[in-house]
């Protein structure tokens, strides 16, 4: 059944096209004021959002703003009920990303009509996404063994060195070469996760299943991310950190999420310069938004600098950055990041509660 939000302040009007679209079956829900509609836009999901323009609290206008900045409702279609007089403000709205208008007074047939309309558009820009992404994931599954390589061939010149060796008393080396195999070992069992959580998410977005679900909260998310932090660097001594996280629950399934941070720690300790130090900030940003973590560090590698780096690195660290947007998106966030040198900032947008 199609979830339908209608934020409207003139009591009789809601009530009005609430009972029209309850007969026809969809389950309907109101707000009175623009406030209150992006209070339970943000937190129960829904198909379309109905809203009127003007409104006491905050006006369609303000309410159109905060659900496109907001990744939690960003896609939602939106519809602007608006009256003759409104022609501008409904002009703006259309600029700012309303999908469609409907002009006080219109009539049962013009709301269902449009109803129908920008839900069924919906589903074919859903329908347009899905087969947009798997071109995307055949292209993956074509440049997986470029990711995988790596590592591998790292084990492999280091077998051939044991294998090399003759001396008893080489033990030094030998400590040394199965230090670098853990480290090898350590990045094959990154990168596997990392495809088995873009894997279960894809699937499970093919298979039309909520991701994530509102149902799936974790609370203090900010201790969660200090302890997969510790946890992951607690074996490099020269990394310096300085972290500080404003109280935060993220609204995210308790697992994905754990998975997701571990995903960022496990890149960070493949990257950063250990002789460096981690700065990390989270705090809530605009109302409703979200909580937005920002992540400094010198990398070791410099991988983004094209004319420093082989091409098969380079073009390695490229699709593992979109593979991290990729599983970002899935799971209602935002990943980004920015290199100058060798200095890089991650930003990731969380849901919030």
């Amino acid at each position: 059944m199609k979830r339908i939000l209608i934020i409207e302040d003139d009591t009789p009007v809601r009530e009005n096209i609430c009972e029209m679209l309850q007969m026809e079956g969809y389950a309907v829900h109101s707000a009175s004021d623009g406030q209150e509609g992006i209070y339970k836009a943000v937190t129960e999901k829904y198909d379309l959002i109905i809203c009127d323009i003007m409104m006491p609290v905050l006006d369609g206008i303000e309410v159109l703003a905060q659900i496109r900045k907001n990744p939690l409702t960003v896609s939602i279609p939106f519809v602007f009920l608006t009256a003759k007089a409104e022609r501008d403000d409904q002009r703006i709205g259309m600029n700012q990303g309303a999908d469609d208008y409907l002009t006080k007074p219109f009539t049962r047939l013009e709301l269902l009509n449009t109803v129908k309309t920008r839900l069924e558009r919906k589903l074919d820009l859903q329908h347009e996404a899905v087969i947009s992404q798997s071109r995307i994931n055949n292209t993956a599954m074509h440049l997986l063994p470029l990711e995988f390589s790596i590592p591998l061939r790292v084990i492999k010149n280091l077998a051939d060195q044991l294998i090399s060796i003759r001396k008893v008393d080489d033990i030094a080396e030998i400590i040394q070469i199965g230090q670098r195999l853990d480290h090898a070992t350590r990045d094959l069992t990154r990168i596997t996760q990392k495809y088995l959580l873009l894997g279960d998410l894809e699937k499970r977005l093919n298979e039309a299943v909520n991701i994530p679900e509102t149902q799936g909260i974790t609370n203090q998310a900010d201790l969660i991310f200090g302890e997969v932090y510790q946890d992951i660097f607690k074996e490099f001594q020269g990394i310096s950190s300085e972290m500080d996280l404003e109280p935060f629950n993220c609204m995210m399934d308790p697992e994905n999420y754990f998975k997701f941070c571990e995903l960022i720690m496990h890149d960070l300790v493949r990257d950063v310069d250990p002789t460096s130090s981690i700065k990390i900030q989270g705090r809530k940003v605009i109302v409703d938004e979200g909580y937005q973590l920002n992540i400094r560090y010198t990398s070791k590698n410099n991988l983004l600098t094209a004319n420093q780096a082989l091409f098969i690195d380079e073009a390695n660290r490229t699709q593992e950055i979109s593979i991290n947007q990729r599983i970002a998106a899935l799971l209602n966030c935002r990943f980004e990041i920015s290199q100058l040198n060798n200095q890089v900032e991650i930003r990731i947008i969380l849901p919030t509660k």
